[in-house]
């Protein structure tokens, strides 16, 4: 006869939901913050059919000027978020524009517009990020009428928050 503790150990595992929990409340919370006008099945399609990707520390993630046609979530640890500058002295250096952290929503402003990604995204120590591709974006926008229009005034908003956290000039 197997004993409760031993019939139930894979309950506490890495993979179990126990464990994951919390990063999945980080993940629901950020998408219910930044897609405000997408309903909840929308979202948990988005959470269900994306992936999570776990970086070490320094590795990049996003390279300023490459295509990208993907959003992310900050889930577990930091990102950095750098820019090219220069030259100074004949050399080029890297501003830190910002860090990113647990809820954080980027990659947006490359997937809307489709051109190459305009700062560069490392990982601060081991890092982790939720990954949604373009394809799970698109294929709501084919099969659920006004999805589209939900999605995009929810980056919209999200922008504009961002931009006016930012301290721009809001007219």
């Amino acid at each position: 006869m197997t004993s409760i503790i031993e019939s139930h150990a894979p309950l506490f595992g890495r993979n179990s939901r126990a464990f994951l929990r919390p990063r999945q409340s980080i993940v629901e919370a950020a998408l219910a913050n930044s897609f405000i006008f997408l309903h909840k099945e929308e979202r948990d399609f988005i959470l269900d059919q994306s992936e999570y990707v776990t970086l070490s520390h320094k590795e990049v993630l996003l390279a300023e000027g490459f295509h990208n046609e993907s959003m992310y979530i900050v889930t577990e640890g930091e990102f950095r978020v750098e820019q090219a500058k220069g030259p100074v002295g004949g050399t080029f250096y890297r501003l830190e524009l910002a860090r990113l952290r647990p809820g954080a929503v980027f990659g947006e402003m490359s997937f809307l517009n489709k051109d190459g990604a305009s700062a560069t995204i490392s990982a601060v120590g081991e890092s982790e990020v939720l990954l949604v591709k373009s394809s799970v974006i698109t294929a709501l926008i084919d099969t659920i009428v006004g999805f589209d229009g939900r999605f995009y005034k929810s980056l919209a908003v999200m922008l504009s928050r961002r931009s006016i956290g930012a301290g721009s000039l809001q007219i």
